[in-house]
């Protein structure tokens, strides 16, 4: 039985915002990624 460990197009640009926003600032808000990715908040 083969696992699909492929991720969407949508949690590949929402994990590497997280990963890019780490590195620049040290941390991480629901606020700056929901900037990021023009979305609305939770």
């Amino acid at each position: 039985m083969e696992v699909d460990m492929s991720l969407s197009q949508s949690i590949e640009d929402y994990l590497e915002t997280i990963y890019l926003i780490k590195n620049r600032k040290g941390y991480v808000r629901i606020k700056d990624i929901v900037e990021k990715l023009k979305i609305a908040p939770p």
